[in-house]
């Protein structure tokens, strides 16, 4: 049968009448073992894995071990208890095996739970748990998650405690990042109200949330422009990996205090050299140009881009250097400039 990511609580807390097999698939790793988790938690117990009521092996060990499968899906735990045999990695390569263990799946057997990434329609592995009443197959697409997706996950997380505004502003955050990235916010909001009994605020989440993409660096860039030292350092830690790689970060603001300069040192005056920026600022941020142009100057706009030009040579040729540290120093170091 068939069950989509938001049937499953409803499937799983209906009953104790357990399907035989799950199969869990997508591009999405995180969500597709949060799903995963979901289900060994509600069959096996919190505790599956200590009580030995888990066993998690890979698809590709049956290549070596073709018995191995039976013997766990047959094996009893020792604090007795429903148990479950989690196959990461499963494809149709394996269809031969693991059908002949579900044909033969008896009550009292473990229950199998096989992750996999995107399977096609045609896949016969899905066919077989879409058509089966005694299996289910869980299909998960990186849509953005809706509010019953991110309820559930707050209690799940036991972050039940939360300001309506709040809980309205994580929507909105939802539909503008992926699932995963989203869960990772998630776990960041956990740790961060550990031990602390108010309601999570919207100003605790805004305190968690990654920046990402240029528009995180954009608002880093202008911190720098705007010499706001302070806040600096929360920002670049904010950025996701990605972003805060130091020869993106270094390039970011080399293009920046280029405009500055474009600006502050044309002939004819700022007005005039805000028209020469490539592609073209418009409203707010082109009003924000110019008070940068005008707080840096030509001469410390030139110091600044110098500076960037020489640290990119470090970076670059950095070895085993923190470059990380040395960006973060850099932008610090030219956000005190007077």
């Amino acid at each position: 049968m068939k069950l989509y990511p938001n049937q499953l609580p409803g499937h799983l807390q209906a009953s104790k009448n357990w399907k035989s097999g799950y199969l869990i698939f997508g591009d999405d790793q995180a969500l597709v073992d949060q799903n995963r988790d979901r289900i060994v938690e509600a069959i096996a117990g919190s505790n599956a894995m200590q009580d030995m009521r888990l066993d998690k092996i890979e698809a590709t060990e049956f290549s070596q071990q073709p018995r191995l499968l039976g013997s766990l899906i047959k094996a009893q735990s020792f604090f007795g208890g429903t148990r479950v045999v989690c196959i990461d990695k499963g494809s149709d390569q394996h269809n031969k095996i693991l059908f002949a263990e579900l044909d033969e799946w008896k009550e009292g057997f473990a229950h199998i739970v096989i992750t996999a990434n995107r399977l096609k329609p045609a896949s016969a592995l899905r066919k077989r748990f879409e058509n089966d009443k005694n299996l289910v197959s869980l299909g998960i697409y990186t849509d953005h998650l809706d509010s019953r997706d991110i309820s559930l996950l707050l209690k799940e997380a036991h972050l039940t405690n939360i300001e309506t505004d709040a809980l309205n502003f994580l929507v909105s955050v939802a539909k503008e990042q992926e699932p995963s990235i989203f869960k990772s916010l998630i776990h960041k909001l956990v740790l961060y109200k550990f031990e602390d009994t108010t309601p999570l605020s919207i100003d605790d989440i805004k305190s968690c949330i990654p920046e990402y993409g240029e528009a995180g660096l954009d608002r880093l860039m202008d911190s720098v422009a705007n010499r706001k030292r302070q806040d600096i350092g929360p920002l670049f830690r904010k950025l996701t990996k990605q972003d805060r790689e130091p020869v993106r970060v270094c390039l970011f603001a080399k293009s920046k205090f280029r405009n500055i300069l474009t600006v502050a040192s044309h002939e004819k005056g700022p007005d005039v050299g805000i028209t020469k920026i490539k592609p073209p600022l418009f409203g707010p941020r082109q009003q924000s140009m110019l008070r940068q142009a005008a707080l840096w100057g030509t001469a410390g706009a030139e110091w600044a881009l110098l500076e960037l030009i020489e640290v990119d040579k470090i970076i670059r040729g950095a070895g085993s250097k923190p470059v990380e540290a040395i960006m973060e120093r850099t932008l610090h170091r030219i956000a005190g400039y007077h």
